[in-house]
């Protein structure tokens, strides 16, 4: 995962991943861009200087999991808690301000549905300032 920025200055994340001998990719929706939510930007930047680089994780199924499961275990989740609950979380606050399933599904890198497969497949995904917008609808403020 790099961050990078686009010609209308938008940051986000490059979604690539390292595929070792047992990670394999399920789709080609898993390839995506997913523009930062402005209110993330500052402390993402902040990490990103501390660890020197932009490519931010190299993800590598079993150490990935067991960073995880510590991070996780050390803010005092429990175990219902796993990685996936952060874009069950996602796609939820994206829901119910009423973005469009086929946006939540392009951001989350869920591939589309049969029923608009045709479509999809003669269509370029959507742009990064419409993926931006959608985005910023939700809030990660308390």
């Amino acid at each position: 995962m790099v961050i990078l920025k686009d010609e209308n200055n938008i940051d986000y994340f490059n979604l690539t991943i390292d595929i070792d001998d047992d990670k394999t990719i399920k789709t080609i929706s898993s390839f995506r861009k997913v523009p930062i939510h402005s209110e993330l930007e500052k402390d993402l930047f902040d990490y990103v200087k501390s660890v020197n680089s932009n490519n931010l994780f190299t993800i590598k199924s079993t150490k990935f999991s067991q960073d995880y499961g510590y991070f996780k275990t050390k803010l005092g989740f429990g175990k219902k808690y796993v990685f996936h609950s952060f874009r069950n979380t996602l796609q939820n606050k994206l829901k119910q301000k009423k973005v469009e399933f086929e946006m939540i599904n392009e951001i989350a890198g869920h591939g589309s549905d049969n029923e608009n497969k045709i479509t999809n497949d003669y269509t370029n995904p959507y742009e990064l300032h419409i993926l931006k917008e959608a985005i910023e609808k939700i809030s990660y403020k308390t």
